[in-house]
């Protein structure tokens, strides 16, 4: 499930991207018409090439243009999944952003597209998947900067050591209703590797707000970026200047999925277990917050430990549940998004045939997920995160389109519906033997609480070895936030079983 971790990193450098240094040379107040800038670049992951980007500025009129392509390739087990993201803009001369269009492509799938329209701090985002457009729009707390208005900026601040400044860089992939705060410093002189030259640069440190990753770039004598690390807990991601030849040059991703998985050390009976009992850890720094469930009980033990007490629901209880009404939460959990569009008529033609002969509520949200249980019929890794019109029409995927086609359903069914990201538990995966794998999961809005339902593992009564991270509406900001629940713990987490019953 983790490969919503590497899309949220491809949109991240994107919005990195954005804020790149200008040619000190250049005269950004009055540049010459047509084409003002054009880069290659590779990317690595933890050293092996992944892909790659290609930049462009130009001029016409009074109007600057940008467009950045970049692909990135990562392995799960044996499938190799591809991410490929454009990204578009238009500002005025003096850096006032116009309109900026985004497109991610994931596994060959037709994916979201995201068309912005500035007007001042007001921003109207118009996201469109299979001809079908969803409108919001957004104050945001302050200007915001594109690709041009982030390189006018920072020319004006200068490449001088010590400097530091703030740009409000902005990325609807990431983060839809608010500008992205980016603390820029200027590091200094230094010799780095460029694919085995060695070269003086000026050394950059950045760092998006409220992200779990910093990045550093290096810049020639003209204020040219020649290489941009990003550092995440389970590897580093690099982007290197160099020719056309070789940053088109196939790719070598490396395997990354496996190495997220959790070893525990002894099995675990699914099928049998009424109570889980886990103690979840992380080396160093602080363990964040874990939601407490109907299924799931939290006791923070130290900032970086925290005890897990997980139990099997008795749906008996559950089967003469009648609708409630729903309010706050619950009723933000019945309407349209981006990932689950409640208008699409493949999605309407689903949700009835569910149900159809259904007898109360239970009854349906049974049926619902026997039925997403069985009409995903490609249980594959080839897919990453994909909405429930994609999923719809694919039939294929992993447990993160179960997660969401099951939840759309429950909405087109008038049942409050989100998801969960977290771990569960299983014998064997990949070669490895008794781990917890990153998982995504289902909760219906039942009698007056959240009830759990798993398509993947095909149930409806989850077992206690699902352990629960977050939970989300998916609704606009929440893919930014659900990628916090994950991000700091790859490669990181420990569980140790406590008790089994």
């Amino acid at each position: 499930m983790s490969d919503r971790a590497w899309r949220f990193l491809s949109a991240v450098l994107m919005a990195a991207l954005m804020v790149r240094p200008a040619r000190a040379g250049s005269d950004l107040r009055d540049p010459p018409e047509g084409l003002i800038n054009e880069g290659w670049y590779a990317l690595l992951m933890s050293g092996q090439k992944s892909g790659h980007m290609h930049g462009t500025l130009r001029r016409e009129g009074q109007r600057i243009l940008s467009a950045t392509e970049m692909t990135l390739a990562i392995k799960r087990g044996p499938a190799v999944v591809e991410i490929r993201v454009e990204t578009r803009t238009e500002e005025r001369l003096d850096g006032t952003p116009l309109k900026s269009v985004s497109v991610m492509n994931l596994a060959s799938q037709m994916n979201l597209t995201h068309t912005t329209e500035f007007d001042g701090t007001k921003a109207k985002v118009t996201t469109e998947q299979f001809g079908r457009p969803t409108v919001s729009e957004y104050e945001l707390s302050a200007k915001p900067l594109l690709a041009w208005g982030s390189l006018v900026e920072q020319q004006r601040r200068g490449f001088a050591p010590g400097t530091r400044y703030t740009l409000a860089a902005y990325e609807p992939a990431i983060k839809p209703d608010d500008v992205l705060l980016t603390r820029v410093e200027v590091v200094g002189p230094e010799t780095i590797d460029l694919l085995g030259r060695q070269t003086q640069a000026t050394k950059l440190k950045t760092a998006i707000e409220g992200l779990p990753m910093d990045q550093v770039s290096w810049v020639d004598e003209d204020g040219e970026m020649l290489r941009m690390t990003t550092f995440m807990v389970m590897m580093q991601v690099e982007l290197v200047r160099c020719d056309k030849t070789f940053a088109l040059q196939d790719k070598d991703p490396p395997e990354m999925f496996a190495q997220s998985m959790v070893p525990v050390g002894r099995s675990l009976d699914r099928a049998g277990l009424k109570r889980l009992r886990l103690r979840l850890s992380v080396p160093q720094g602080q363990l964040p917050d874990l939601p407490e469930t109907q299924m799931q009980n939290v006791r923070r033990l130290d900032p970086r430990t925290v005890e897990l007490t997980i139990i099997r629901i008795d749906h008996k209880k559950l089967k003469g549940a009648s609708p409630v009404e729903p309010v706050g939460e619950a009723a933000e959990c019945l309407r349209s998004n981006a990932y689950m569009d409640l208008n699409d008529p493949e999605l309407t033609r689903m949700a009835a045939a569910a149900v159809k002969g259904a007898d109360g509520l239970y009854d349906r949200l049974d049926r619902l997920r026997n039925y997403v249980s069985r009409e995903i019929t490609d249980k594959s890794l080839d897919v990453g995160l994909a909405t429930a019109s994609e999923v719809a029409r694919g039939r294929e995927g992993d447990c993160t389109e179960h997660g969401v086609l099951l939840a759309a359903l429950g909405r087109a069914n008038g049942i409050p519906a989100r998801v969960v990201t977290g771990l569960a538990y299983v014998p064997e995966f990949l070669g490895s033997a008794h781990v917890f794998g990153y998982h995504m999961w289902t909760q219906y809005y039942v009698d007056g609480g959240w009830v759990d339902v798993d398509a993947a593992f095909r149930q409806t009564e989850v077992d206690p070895t699902h352990i629960a991270l977050s939970v989300m509406s998916l609704n606009d900001q929440s893919f930014f936030d659900s990628a916090f629940s994950i991000l700091p713990l790859m490669g990181r987490l420990k569980i140790e079983v406590l008790e089994a019953e």
